[in-house]
């Protein structure tokens, strides 16, 4: 491989050789070839053989378990067969393109134009669409349609034969905000926040919420589409949303928070602002006595900050240790914070308050930049085609109960409160 690459000096050369390889795929492997090229390419996390195998064998039209059986290659090596030396493994068992060359001769021009090849060809915002369709439809399936798993026997086995499931549920929503969605994956997104999908949402909810096996059973029974479509900022989702009647202040977090506090915790302004358009309750607190006000003083968003004061929130309001969002921002030290919730006056730009109909206008059009991806997620594109991030390592060290010296010192520094201060003032790695 290394010699290979060594002797291609120039891009027209490496072109031409990748060229030569694709006209060489067998007719029945090229479909199989494009999906592993299009995951490798665009994936936001690195993939397994088992994962990459899932992902490739997802059909437009596939809604059964049965149907993915049938689909899938026999073994998971065969995609290192087909793929050829356009693919390798890391280390750590991650398949990935085999050079940074491959990716930019797939997004170029000359693939797009090739009269035998333009089906190799790729954009981001496509990619984005085509990622984000088989996510969904991978957890629509009728195998995860039943609803959470009830028992950890259930639990561990839907994981065995779902390889795909933690990647899908943890990713299809950053694929959906960068692609630039085309009808189809609009309405797929749509009813998947249907009342009528309620067994394939909550199967994510749980996913989502079980980052560690000893978790699988705590995720919330009482969780709203509104609450999620907030959290993971689809605007557009949230303004459908609102216009169907939902209860906009019902608790949908594990520990009782509304839609606005998911929005504000993940510092997602402009749908903050639909929400305090359509009469959210600014002071409206979660089970632990936590209303947004506290969760935006620890974070120091100013923007988010000034959203919630201009929409009414109460500064007194008492968490269940009877600490005010002012006492909040002063143990995180944001001075920012205090000086915006005590009125002083601050560089930070205002905004003038807006009339009844510039707000209806908010609610209908309220939406995510496609480009809004958020930043571990672009990381992670990187990792992809090259070798693990330092955090991502770290993370899978925590997996095998090495925690980290600071952490475990954190942990004891603050025994009395950590555990609801973890889930309130923190970023939670489960979704509340």
């Amino acid at each position: 491989m290394l010699f290979i690459f060594a002797n291609m000096p120039t891009p027209g050369g490496v072109n031409e050789t990748y060229e030569n390889i694709l006209l060489r795929i067998d007719k029945a492997d090229v479909d199989f070839l494009r999906r592993t090229l299009l995951w490798l390419t665009f994936a936001v996390t690195p993939l397994t053989l088992l994962e990459l195998r899932e992902a490739v064998a997802m059909e437009d039209d596939m809604t059964t378990y049965e149907q993915l059986e049938d689909s899938r290659l026999l073994r998971p090596e065969d995609i290192l067969a087909i793929g050829g030396c356009l693919l390798s493994v890391s280390d750590e068992g991650y398949v990935k393109l085999a050079h940074l060359s491959v990716k930019s001769y797939l997004l170029s021009t000359d693939l797009k134009n090739h009269t035998a090849l333009s089906r190799f060809g790729m954009d981001l915002a496509g990619a984005k669409d085509e990622l984000a369709k088989v996510s969904l439809r991978y957890m629509c399936l009728d195998s995860l349609a039943s609803g959470p798993a009830s028992t950890l026997q259930d639990w561990e086995k839907r994981l065995g034969c779902h390889p795909l499931l933690h990647h899908a549920s943890r990713s299809w929503s950053y694929y959906y905000r960068a692609a630039s969605p085309r009808p189809q994956l609009s309405e797929q997104v749509s009813a998947f926040f249907d009342d009528r999908s309620r067994g394939s949402f909550m199967s994510w909810v749980q996913m989502l919420s079980s980052n560690w096996i000893f978790k699988w059973d705590e995720y919330p029974r009482h969780a709203t589409p509104l609450y999620y479509a907030a959290w993971f900022g689809l605007g557009d989702v949230v303004a459908h949303l609102l216009t169907s009647g939902v209860d906009i202040n019902a608790p949908g977090s594990r520990f009782g928070g509304t839609a606005l506090h998911g929005a504000t915790l993940r510092e997602h302004p402009r749908v903050m602002e639909a929400l305090l358009a359509t009469a959210a309750d600014p002071s409206q607190a979660d089970f632990n006595h936590v209303a947004p006000l506290h969760t935006a003083a620890r974070i120091g968003n100013p923007e988010v900050i000034r959203l919630l004061l201009d929409y009414g929130a109460s500064k007194d309001k008492a968490d269940s240790l009877g600490e005010t969002p002012l006492d909040w921002a002063k143990k995180a030290g944001q001075q920012l914070s205090l000086k915006l919730i005590e009125g002083s006056d601050v560089t930070t730009p205002s905004r003038p308050p807006k009339t009844d109909g510039q707000k209806a206008v908010l609610v209908s059009a309220v939406s995510v930049p496609t480009n809004a991806m958020p930043k571990n997620a672009m990381a992670n594109n990187a990792i992809a085609n090259n070798a693990m991030a330092n955090n991502a390592m770290a993370n899978n060290a925590m997996a095998n109960n090495a925690m980290p010296r600071n952490a475990m010192a954190e942990n004891a520094k603050r025994r009395k409160d950590n555990w609801r201060k973890s889930t309130t003032m923190g970023r939670p790695a489960s979704f509340g």
